[in-house]
């Protein structure tokens, strides 16, 4: 035999469907939440690694920039010095070929 549906019954199955769908809201609004937290944390990891990598490309040029002055300035200390070098020699020749003229002269 089926029970009769009370008044009592019928507010127990509204209420429990009440309840229901305030916790399938409450559980949408937590994914919800829960999605933007996510998306606003890969945004802050993404910004943080362009960060980091515009960081390590600068210091990269920087060391890249360095060395190219290293080279230049090696560069003009080796001219600078063949330069010396060549002065060097050049005097020496002078004087050599001075000594043999005037050793000449005196054979005379």
């Amino acid at each position: 035999m089926v029970e009769p549906v009370t008044e009592e019954k019928v507010k127990v199955v509204k209420s429990e469907k009440i309840k229901s769908k305030e916790a399938e809201k409450t559980s949408k609004e937590k994914i919800k939440k829960d999605k933007k937290m996510k998306k606003k944390t890969q945004k802050k990891v993404d910004k943080k690694a362009e960060k980091k990598a515009k960081a390590d490309k600068k210091a990269k040029l920087e060391k890249i920039k360095a060395k190219i002055k290293k080279e230049k300035k090696a560069a003009a200390q080796k001219k600078k010095e063949q330069k010396k070098a060549d002065k060097k020699k050049l005097k020496a020749e002078q004087k050599k070929k001075a000594q043999k003229k005037s050793a000449g002269k005196k054979k005379k």
